[in-house]
């Protein structure tokens, strides 16, 4: 690893500096109190999340308090320094490439029996690799700007290979891409900015992660890389995270459309909430640890028939630095039956995993906002 140091300093005021720190390793933002003359250093995760601001000690006493609106300018005139850097690129590259192996990855269907009783994992997945019709499935609804695909993604044969490369070498994840790369791309390239850049990957904290991916830059295929392509074999600070990163951009791409037609707000008494506002309660069901969050929920479905919304209320049973209150997710009954179909994969229905489904999706949909208006006037992507 190269020397750490800081290689940019901006002054906001008389009051307040912030530095970029560190080339060769994940950079950190250093919070420089002027008349004090001392800093404190973060990872830029610490800019995620609604309201963000700091509040700096004068030498006077006196408090000054900064958002992160007054801030954002000087926060992407640092990230552009880092974002200017050969080896950077490289790893975004190459990051990018990793997250859309996982997107694309096929799960394996022996027979029609595996089929009928399609397990989680194989739920997930955008792709089944049917070994009786000797055919990669597509299992996700096509967008507009991609109907003139179709013909192509319902006939493409396996051969000896049934892999995600031997998928990627059919062309069809690169057309994917180009034709509407808002879906297929640009949420794995800004996924990749942010996680070298030092944010979590999607809300789940993974400086392991990142610290590991900024050891060996020039690495291709062993030691970083080729571990990293099966996540449960790797140490749990760096796999957790990225096998909930992966359940959530495949969630997130299947249901694309859909989740830009959910609404996520927060209420203390959700449930109490949406009863005052015309809706009835259905029943509760109750979510593990890991299931939706990092803490176990119990989501409340509720519905307004006359309006055609389905309502899920989700109270964490445990403390959580995710959300303060409790999380409403509203999506149109028409657009819940879509989704139950779009998880179906040929199989039944499971109204507890499509919940699950568009919870993650949504949840991601967020996060990427946050972060894409930290990063993306600083590193555009190429789709």
């Amino acid at each position: 690893m190269k020397e750490q140091a800081i290689l940019q300093s901006i002054d906001v005021d008389d009051h307040l500096g912030l530095q970029l720190w560190s080339r060769g390793a994940v950079p950190r933002l250093v919070i420089y109190n002027k008349g004090k003359d001392s800093g404190k250093t973060v990872r830029f995760s610490w800019l995620e999340g609604e309201n963000k601001s700091i509040s700096l000690k004068r030498k006077d006493g006196k408090i000054e308090k900064y958002s992160l609106a007054q801030l954002l300018p000087v926060i992407q005139e640092l990230l552009s320094t880092e974002a200017a850097i050969v080896p950077f690129k490289m790893l975004v590259w190459k990051t990018a490439l990793l997250f859309s192996d996982y997107l694309h990855e096929p799960k394996v269907l022996i027979s029609r029996e595996d089929r009928a009783l399609l397990s989680e994992e194989k739920r997930q997945s955008l792709w089944l690799a049917d070994m009786e019709e000797q055919i990669f499935s597509p299992s996700f609804p096509l967008a507009k700007e991609e109907a003139h695909l179709e013909e192509k993604i319902e006939g493409i044969h396996i051969g000896d290979d049934r892999s995600v490369v031997a998928l990627r070498a059919k062309g069809i994840t690169r057309q994917l891409a180009s034709c509407n790369p808002e879906r297929w791309y640009r949420h794995l390239y800004f996924s990749a900015v942010a996680l070298l850049l030092g944010f979590s990957l999607s809300e789940e904290v993974a400086s392991e992660l990142s610290d590991h991916l900024w050891q060996r830059p020039t690495t291709t295929d062993g030691d970083v890389w080729g571990s990293l392509r099966q996540p449960a074999l790797i140490a749990k600070e760096m796999s957790l995270p990225l096998l909930s990163f992966q359940q959530k951009i495949k969630a997130f791409t299947r249901h694309w459309e859909v989740v830009q037609n959910i609404t996520r707000e927060e209420n203390y008494d959700s449930v109490d909430f949406l009863l005052k506002q015309g809706y009835k309660r259905k029943r509760r069901v109750d979510f593990p640890q890991k299931a939706l969050g990092d803490v176990p929920y119990t989501v409340t479905i509720c519905e307004n028939v006359e309006d055609d919304l389905i309502a899920f209320c989700l109270k964490p049973l445990m403390a959580t630095a995710r959300h303060k209150e409790e999380r409403m997710y509203k999506v149109s009954l028409s657009n819940f039956e879509k989704a139950l179909g779009h998880d179906s994969a040929g199989s039944s229905q499971d109204e507890f995993f499509t919940i699950a489904s568009l919870v993650k999706a949504t949840d991601f949909s967020f996060w990427l906002k946050n972060v894409r208006q930290i990063v993306e006037p600083v590193l555009s992507s190429p789709l």
